[in-house]
C-alpha cells in the first residue's frame, strides 16, 4: 500500500439501509415510529416515577435513569440514520463519526452498569431484607450512578482520542448504519495494535464487571429463594423488573416477598442462640465415600491421577528446559502452566488422600485457610497463563513480522510476574477476609477441600463484604483472562479466514488446537462446578465436579500438548533417549 492511499479523511460512508428506492419511505416510517415509541415510552416512565412518591425507591430510581439512558442511546444513532434515508446520502463527517463513537460507548456502557446496579438492588432486597434501607440509601444509589457515569465517560474518551491518532485510507466505508469504534479502527492504515489492546482491556474491565455482577446477584437470589418455603417464593415477582423497562406498572407488590424474607430471617435468628458461635479449631470436609470397601479403590485412583499429573507436567518442564528449540514464548508459558498445574494439584489431592487413609475428614483452621489461599492463587494464575498463551498465538498469527519484537523475553517475564502478583494479592485478600469471620458449630464443608465460598457460607457473622469482594475479584481477575482469550481468538479467526491459502489456514489453526483444548477443559469443568452448585441440591455432585476441576485439566494438559504437538513429541523423545538406563 503506497503513501498515496493515506489521506486526512473529512467524512466516512455508512452502510445504505436499502438500495430499493421504493422501500426507503417504508423504512423511514418504520424507524421513525420505533424511535418515537422509544422516546415516548421511556419519557412516560420517567414522569410516572418522578410524580409518584410511592415510586421514590432505589429500584425505580435506577429504572428512571435506565429510561433516560435508553433515550440518549437511541438519539445518538437513529436520527442520523433517518436523515441519511431521507437525504439519500450515506455520509457522516469525521467529527460527527467521532462524536457518535463517544456517545454510543458512554450510553451503552452506562446501560450495562445500570442493569448491574438493578440486579444488586434485587439481591439486597431479597437476600438481606433487614439491611435493605441501610444499604440502598439515596446517597449510595446516587454514588453508584455517578461512578458508573465517570467510568463510562473516561472509557469512551480514551477510545475516541485513540481513534483521533489514526491515519485512514481512501476506503472509508463503515459496514454499519452508525459509527462503531471497532469497525472504524479496521479502516485505519496506521498500526492499530494499541487500539485493539485498549478495547480488550476496556471490554474486560468495564464489560466484565456488570456481567459478573448480574450473574452473582441472580445466583445468590436463586439460591436464597430456593431455600425459602414454597409460600414465600413470590420473591421471584420482585426479580423480573430488571430485564424490561416498559413494565413497571405491572409488577407484583413487594410486600409479600419482603414479609416472607422477614419471617424466614426471624426464624433463623430465633433458632440461633449465642451458644452456637465458637472459635473453631478445625473444619470437617465431605467424606469421599461411606463404603469402607470402596476407600482403598478410591485411594489408588486419586493417587494414580496425582502421580500422573506430577510426572506428566514434570516431563513437560524438563523437555522444554533441555531443548533449545523450545526456548520460545509459547513453550515458556507452557512450562509455567505445567508448574502451576503441579502446585494446584498438590494443594488439594494429598490432603484428600490422607483423609481417605486415616478415615478422618478433619482439617485444621490454619490448614483450611492455607488451602483456600493456594487454591485461589494457583487457580487464578492458571487462568492468566491461559490468557497469556492466547495473546501469544494472536501476535504470532495476526502480527507475525512483529512477533519477536513484541513477545520478547522481558515482556514474557513481566506477564508472568504481573499475573503472579495479581493472583497472590487476590488470594491474600480473600484469606484475610475469611480470618475476620466468626463460625458456628456447623463446620461441615460440602466439598473434599476448603473453598472460599463454601467456608463463607458456614459463618455466623455478616458476610456481605466477603460476597461483594468475591464478586469484584471474579469480575476483575476472572473477567480479564476470559475476555483476553475471547478477544485473541476472535482476532485469530478473523485473520485466518482472510488468508487465501487453505494450507496456511490449516497451519495457523493447528498451532491453536492444543491451547483451545486446554482452555475448554479448564473453563468447562469450572462452569460445571458453578452450574452444579447454583442449580442443584446435590452436595456430592458438586464436590465430585470440584475435584475434577482441580485434577482432570491438570492431568490432561501434558497429554494434550504432547499428543498434538510435533515439537513436544520430538523434545520428549530426546529427553527419554538421553536418560541413562538403570542397567
Amino acid at each position: 500500500m503506497g503513501p498515496s492511499n493515506k489521506t486526512a479523511v473529512s467524512e466516512f460512508l455508512l452502510m445504505q439501509v436499502t438500495e430499493d428506492p421504493e422501500l426507503k419511505p417504508f423504512l423511514f416510517i418504520l424507524f421513525l415510529s420505533i424511535y418515537l415509541v422509544t422516546i415516548l415510552g421511556n419519557l412516560l416512565i420517567i414522569l410516572a416515577v418522578s410524580s409518584d412518591s410511592h415510586l421514590h425507591t432505589p429500584m425505580y430510581f435506577f429504572l428512571s435513569n435506565l429510561s433516560f439512558t435508553d433515550i440518549c442511546l437511541s438519539t445518538t444513532t437513529i436520527p442520523k440514520m433517518l436523515v441519511n434515508i431521507q437525504a439519500q446520502s450515506q455520509s457522516i463527517t469525521y467529527a460527527g463519526c467521532l462524536t457518535q463513537i463517544y456517545f454510543v460507548l458512554v450510553f451503552a456502557s452506562l446501560e450495562s452498569f445500570l442493569l448491574a446496579a438493578m440486579a444488586y438492588d434485587r439481591y439486597v432486597a431479597i437476600c438481606h431484607p433487614l439491611r435493605y434501607t441501610v444499604t440502598m440509601n439515596s446517597r449510595f444509589c446516587g454514588l453508584l450512578i455517578l461512578v458508573s457515569l465517570c467510568i463510562n465517560t473516561v472509557d469512551a474518551l480514551m477510545h475516541s482520542l485513540m481513534v483521533l491518532q489514526l491515519t485512514f485510507c481512501t476506503d472509508v466505508e463503515i459496514p454499519l448504519f452508525f459509527c462503531e469504534v471497532v469497525q472504524v479502527i479496521k479502516l485505519a492504515c496506521s498500526d492499530t495494535l494499541i487500539n485493539n489492546i485498549l478495547i480488550y482491556f476496556a471490554a474486560s474491565l468495564f464489560g466484565g464487571i456488570p456481567v459478573c455482577g448480574i450473574i452473582f446477584s441472580y445466583t445468590q437470589i436463586v439460591s436464597s429463594v430456593l431455600r425459602m418455603p414454597s409460600k414465600h417464593c413470590s420473591a421471584f415477582n420482585d426479580v423480573h423488573c430488571c430485564p424490561s423497562n416498559d413494565e413497571p406498572f405491572h409488577l407484583q407488590p413487594e410486600e409479600q416477598g419482603y414479609e416472607g424474607s422477614l419471617e424466614k430471617t426471624h426464624g433463623f435468628i430465633d433458632n440461633m442462640g449465642p451458644s452456637n458461635k465458637t472459635a473453631v479449631s478445625e473444619f470437617l470436609l465431605m467424606e469421599v465415600t461411606e463404603d469402607p470397601e470402596l476407600q482403598p479403590l478410591l485411594f489408588i485412583l486419586f493417587l494414580s491421577m496425582y502421580l500422573v499429573t506430577i510426572l506428566g507436567n514434570l516431563l513437560i518442564i524438563l523437555a522444554i528446559s533441555s531443548d533449545s528449540h523450545l526456548h520460545t514464548p509459547m513453550y515458556f508459558f507452557l512450562s509455567n502452566l505445567s508448574f502451576t498445574d503441579i502446585c494446584l494439584s498438590t494443594t488439594t489431592i494429598p490432603k484428600m488422600l490422607v483423609n481417605i487413609q486415616a478415615q478422618s475428614q478433619s482439617i485444621t483452621y490454619a490448614g483450611c485457610l492455607t488451602q483456600i489461599y493456594f487454591v485461589l492463587a494457583f487457580g487464578g494464575l492458571e487462568s492468566f497463563l491461559l490468557a497469556a498463551m492466547a495473546y501469544d498465538r494472536y501476535v504470532a498469527i495476526c502480527h507475525p513480522l512483529r512477533y519477536t519484537v513484541i513477545m520478547n523475553s522481558h515482556f514474557c517475564g513481566l506477564l508472568i510476574l504481573v499475573s503472579l502478583c495479581i493472583s497472590t494479592v487476590d488470594a491474600l485478600m480473600h484469606s484475610l477476609m475469611v480470618l475476620q469471620l466468626t463460625f458456628c458449630t456447623d463446620v461441615e464443608i460440602p466439598l473434599f477441600f476448603c473453598e472460599v465460598v463454601q467456608v463463607i457460607k458456614l459463618a455466623c457473622s455478616d458476610t456481605l463484604v466477603n460476597n461483594i469482594l468475591i464478586y469484584f475479584a471474579t469480575s476483575l481477575f476472572g473477567g480479564i483472562p476470559v475476555c483476553g482469550i475471547i478477544f485473541s481468538y476472535t482476532q485469530i479467526v478473523s485473520s485466518v479466514l482472510r488468508m487465501p491459502s487453505v494450507g496456511r489456514k490449516y497451519k495457523a489453526f493447528s498451532t491453536c488446537g492444543s491451547h483451545l483444548s486446554v482452555v475448554s477443559l479448564f473453563y468447562g469443568t469450572g462452569l460445571g462446578v458453578y452450574i452444579s452448585s447454583a442449580f442443584t441440591n446435590s452436595s456430592r455432585n458438586t464436590a465430585v465436579l470440584s475435584v475434577m476441576y482441580t485434577v482432570v485439566p491438570q492431568m490432561m494438559n501434558p497429554f494434550i500438548y504432547s499428543l498434538r504437538n510435533r515439537d513436544m513429541k520430538g523434545a520428549l523423545r530426546k529427553l527419554v533417549s538421553r536418560t541413562p538406563s538403570p542397567l
